[in-house]
């Protein structure tokens, strides 16, 4: 098991607004689902996550979060607002699909007391940067997950009710698909519908 981090390009806040916070929580969810990793504990925040995860079998660390976040990006890049795509212009430079700083920070979880911790520290992590009181009124992490009967199990989250708490079906999201097909398409018109109609031509060149 792994406790990991990973931040935006010069700690851009592109993760600001709540309709993004929503799809990347969703996202991350349906990803560790379809890549069979337990989940044990996340936060998103505004410019960088923490997941505490297993590698599916056979795999590694760094094979995980790569595909993580390669798909967060493909689903949130053609979606930033004026604002967040200038916050990551002087970092992008050419590469105009950057969104994640290069690699990403892992820490080993092998007992019980290493594991609570770590809980903690990612349930922490909102109330530390002063944007709640209690760890359970974030909405953007397990912490409120944990007081849901079934969810909070010992073999991981169970992240098809997970989804549920979020109001997407597992079968309305796969992040683990790039943008042109129908699931991403139908995510796209939803921010469409919000008022980022501008990400329609500008996500075919992403």
């Amino acid at each position: 098991m792994a406790f990991v981090t990973t931040t935006a390009l010069d700690f851009a806040p592109v993760f600001g607004r709540a309709e993004t916070h929503d799809l990347v929580a969703a996202a991350l969810l349906a990803d560790c689902q379809r890549y069979r990793a337990p989940l044990h504990a996340f936060v998103v925040m505004s410019n960088h996550l923490h997941l505490l995860v297993q590698c599916p079998a056979g795999q590694t660390v760094s094979w995980l979060v790569q595909r993580l976040k390669s798909n967060l990006a493909k689903l949130v890049l053609p979606l930033l607002d004026e604002a967040e795509r200038a916050a990551l212009a002087q970092q992008t430079g050419l590469n105009r699909r950057s969104m994640w700083q290069a690699g990403f920070r892992s820490v080993t979880v092998a007992d019980t007391a290493t594991f609570d911790q770590k809980v903690r520290y990612v349930h922490q992590n909102p109330v530390r940067a002063g944007l709640c009181e209690r760890e359970e009124d974030y909405r953007w992490s397990s912490a409120r997950l944990y007081l849901v009967e079934g969810i909070a199990r010992e073999d991981g989250l169970d992240l098809s009710m997970a989804l549920k708490e979020f109001g997407i079906e597992e079968t309305e999201l796969s992040v683990a698909t790039s943008l042109g097909t129908p699931r991403a398409e139908a995510i796209l018109d939803r921010q469409i519908l919000l008022g980022h109609a501008e990400h329609r031509e500008r996500h075919a060149s992403v």
